[in-house]
């Protein structure tokens, strides 16, 4: 991923410095170095969400924004649960919203090309609304905007199956906040 960020920078003119951390660890950064953090349906692989957030607002100017998508809690609420045998994703309201954070999937790259099937069921923690909220807020992190994108058109004509689940169970959340001064 990283090659490829390069190609596309490069390939519009941007510098840009490329790093890799693991965010469930400190992050390798000054304090209040950056005007904006991003991160893309990365957080459902973090445990200690709280932890994750405070070290985000660590790294963040005052006044600096938070912008984070996230695989929607009603959808990871229907991943099973780590302990149990399943790999296919239940009816979208039998889930478990509270309860075990642990939740496994089988990785959905397994269609896609010659993929090993080693490994196919990967680990994940399952945050609900009110995780995400009490992280940002013990963060000193205020939440400006809160969106859950409805899947498009154009993408029923493409996989109506997954389209007539995803109008029913929201996939993504994304949300924004601000580093409160």
């Amino acid at each position: 991923m990283i090659s490829l960020a390069h190609e596309r920078a490069s390939r519009r003119g941007v510098e840009a410095d490329f790093r890799v951390a693991d965010i469930r660890e400190p992050l390798p950064f000054e304090d209040a170095q950056f005007d904006i953090v991003f991160t893309a349906t990365a957080l459902h692989y973090v445990d200690d969400i709280a932890a994750f957030m405070k070290e985000a607002a660590c790294v963040m100017k005052p006044g600096a924004r938070l912008v984070a998508s996230v695989l929607h809690p009603m959808s990871t609420a229907q991943f099973p649960l780590a302990e149990s045998e399943q790999v296919e994703v239940p009816d979208p309201w039998e889930g478990w919203y509270f309860g075990s954070p642990l939740r496994s999937i089988e990785t959905p790259w397994l269609g896609f090309g010659a993929v090993s099937t080693e490994g196919r069921r990967i680990f994940c923690h399952h945050h609900t609304l009110c995780d995400y909220f009490s992280a940002l807020k013990s963060a000193s992190l205020s939440i400006t905007d809160m969106l859950e994108p409805a899947p498009s058109a154009e993408f029923a004509l493409k996989n109506a199956s997954r389209y007539d689940q995803a109008i029913r169970v929201p996939v993504f959340l994304i949300f924004k906040a601000e580093k409160i001064t």
